[in-house]
């Protein structure tokens, strides 16, 4: 997942992605300002990620000033005002979830700006299986329900805890996917389930198994990281459109029980973060179909014509930044909800903590982001609109 978690942009092709990307795409969504509120939920639950962060609810985000409509354009971001405590629940933060799930789409994000390059933060854009998330949730907050929960969770979510039996390991339904879109990610922690314990979020399935992440980096990263985490049998190779990215580590995807995944880091210096806000903003587009996952990054005043007029034409773009083939994703990767959320200090900006240049300011991910809420006044998304075409 060093992904990051989003909203942003790839490619992968074949004979049967070109008939695919030269016809005509119908827009079916076009989230922006003035229904934006009515086409997400904002979600107050236990992050999935194990971060040190507290998700509001809508009227206490819109109370705080946290999530509102800035004249055409959709802000929300996390408290940089208020000093918290190290060992409290964490930092306020907003997490949005679409109404609408999708199978199979090209989606377009423009965003003015996303939460900046900063010690302990990771925003992120992704798309995942509603019910999964459900089902976890529900098992780490109902002690009485935990145990029936997790079996289930373990059967059709291909969520592999320690406590699986091992004759459900391995035989989950592969409906646990996303097209993850993130932006920073730090340190784990467990939940506790009745008198069982989940492990770390790497082993949880929650964000790891079937997820395509679009946008993501951690602490002061400047390089966007696009990653597929899904079970076992998903291998990827660069597809014919090629890739302006490099591909790292493992191409298979279900690499470390998933949590590793298939990734790809795009090197251009504007991708992510501080550097992405300094040029304006920009866009992304992600094209999910049943052979490609392809990912495009174009920096504001870059961005090809036929997206701005809202005729997307994938075939006229060039090579993507990620081109992932060789997978059936629609195996792995149905009924897809688009999520927003920025955490500070989960299972991956905080394992990397100390291998980074924040441990040189503070030697604990949690205590510099409980004691320095200056440090995220450019923690927020300002969004123009999410396309969705199909």
């Amino acid at each position: 997942m060093h992904l990051g978690s989003p909203v942003l942009r790839h490619g992968a092709a074949s004979v049967a992605f070109f008939a695919v990307a030269s016809r005509a795409y119908t827009l079916v969504n076009n989230f922006n300002a003035a229904n934006w509120m009515s086409s997400f939920q904002v979600q107050s639950i236990p992050d999935p990620t194990g971060g040190f962060v507290t998700y509001l609810t809508q009227a206490e985000a819109e109370a705080d000033g946290l999530y509102k409509i800035e004249g055409n354009q959709v802000y929300f971001g996390v408290d940089n005002t208020h000093v918290i405590s190290p060992t409290g629940p964490g930092r306020n933060s907003v997490r949005l979830q679409s109404n609408t799930a999708y199978n199979n789409a090209l989606i377009i994000g423009d965003f003015a700006h996303m939460p900046g390059s900063d010690c302990g933060i990771w925003p992120a854009l992704y798309v995942f299986y509603r019910m999964c998330s459900v089902i976890i949730v529900l098992a780490a907050s109902f002690q009485t329900l935990g145990r029936l929960l997790t079996t289930f969770a373990c059967l059709c979510c291909h969520v592999e805890f320690d406590q699986c039996p091992s004759q459900m390991k391995g035989n989950a339904d592969s409906h646990t996917a996303g097209l993850l879109v993130p932006i920073g990610l730090q340190e784990a922690r467990s939940i506790s389930v009745g008198v069982s314990s989940f492990p770390d979020v790497k082993k949880m399935g929650l964000l790891n198994n079937h997820l395509p992440k679009l946008v993501e980096g951690v602490n002061i990263g400047v390089q966007d990281q696009m990653t597929l985490h899904t079970s076992p049998g998903c291998t990827v190779k660069v597809g014919t459109q090629g890739q302006t990215g490099t591909s790292t580590g493992d191409p298979n995807c279900g690499d470390g029980g998933g949590y590793n995944g298939c990734a790809v880091v795009d090197y251009v210096g504007t991708s992510y973060g501080t550097a992405f806000n300094s040029v304006g903003g920009g866009v992304y587009a992600t094209l999910w179909n049943a052979s490609v996952i392809e990912i495009w990054y174009w920096e504001r005043g870059h961005v090809p014509a036929d997206v701005t007029a809202g005729t997307p034409n994938p075939a006229n773009w060039g090579s993507p930044a990620a081109d992932f083939s060789g997978c059936l994703f629609d195996t792995y990767f149905k009924n897809m909800n688009i999520i927003f959320d920025t955490t500070f200090c989960g299972s991956w900006a905080g394992a990397v903590w100390a291998q980074s240049y924040c441990a040189t300011v503070d030697a604990s991910c949690t205590d510099y982001v409980a004691r320095n809420p200056q440090a995220y006044a450019d923690g927020y998304w300002l969004v123009n609109s999410v396309k969705v075409y199909q």
